[in-house]
């Protein structure tokens, strides 16, 4: 996986009872069409509408709810960036 930002993902979440979101699974096209499909391993949510220090680019103010996830990608682990718009109901990922 490049160094991208990948819109239209696919999430499986779950919610918990005092309304956060623990994310599960998720999957989304390459660009050929292809679905890829990822169990996430583990995750910290980062942001949840407000500043947070993101990894690559510092402190910076989010209106998301942002989580770090690691996934397996040919059998390597991988830290992924997921976003949540909770006004839209979106989710895409930076890799």
């Amino acid at each position: 996986m490049a160094n991208d930002r990948i819109d239209n993902v696919d999430v499986i979440c779950a919610m918990k009872s005092d309304g956060s979101i623990i994310p599960i699974r998720l999957q989304f096209p390459d660009e050929d069409g292809e679905m890829h499909r990822y169990t996430i391993k583990g995750y910290r949510l980062l942001c949840n509408d407000g500043l947070f220090n993101h990894p690559d680019a510092g402190y910076m103010h989010s209106n998301y709810q942002v989580y770090k996830c690691r996934i397996i990608v040919f059998n390597k682990e991988t830290d992924i960036m997921l976003y949540y718009d909770k006004h839209t109901g979106k989710w895409w990922i930076d890799t």
